[in-house]
């Protein structure tokens, strides 16, 4: 008897592995745009979505006076961005990865999913094609405001987009209103913490 479930269960595996490659190989071809984005995730099969991109001071016009505070200023906001994760046929790690959020944040996902099939990456081409998944959110970004005592320019943001591999990055100089056009941001950024420091022995900045 307990043969006999053995080949069954090597029987129901084998055929559930056949139609889920026959599902994948149904699929589109990831565009050439999302596959070029696609990085290796460190110690995972996986691939996801990778970008960064850097604050352009030579964009900020007019000057800005120095201050005698400097700051720094954490908070979390809701954002819709599109992010693809890749993964080998039937591997079950990544079904909750993708939707993964930090501790203590809560975001709801009700945008649509795309789904395609990924045939080869970094010259490298799969014996079975990757499964995608690209999801815009909505996912939980940290972003990170710092004004400088001595450089006399606007307040910097960093941006990083939490869960799985946070390999996107955004920086901008100006205002929280400078945020890029390809990032859409839901409601208004909740703090988590703010810290204020003397620019010199004159300053008097309270925490």
């Amino acid at each position: 008897m307990k043969k006999l479930f053995a080949v069954a269960a090597v029987f129901f595996l084998s055929t559930c592995k056949a139609k889920q490659a026959d599902r994948i190989a149904s699929l589109p071809e990831a565009p050439p745009e999302i596959a070029a984005g696609l990085e290796a995730l460190p110690n995972t099969v996986l691939l996801a979505t990778s970008k960064n991109v850097k604050a352009d001071l030579k964009t900020v016009d007019g000057q800005v006076a120095l201050v005698s505070c400097s700051s720094i200023t954490v908070s979390w906001v809701q954002v819709t961005y599109p992010i693809t994760v890749c993964n080998p046929p039937n591997f079950a790690a990544v079904e909750r990865a993708v939707t993964s959020q930090p501790a203590g944040a809560e975001a709801t996902s009700n945008t649509p999913q795309k789904e395609y099939k990924l045939s080869a990456h970094a010259q490298q081409r799969f014996a079975n094609p990757f499964w995608c998944r690209q999801h815009s959110g909505p996912w939980i970004a940290e972003i990170t405001e710092v004004t400088s005592c001595s450089t006399g320019v606007p307040p910097r943001f960093d941006l990083v987009i939490l869960g799985i591999g946070q390999n996107v990055h955004y920086s901008w100089y100006g205002s929280f209103n400078n945020i890029p056009s390809d990032i859409a941001v839901i409601g208004q950024p909740f703090v988590r913490s703010s810290s204020r420091f003397p620019c010199s022995h004159l300053s008097n900045c309270a925490n």
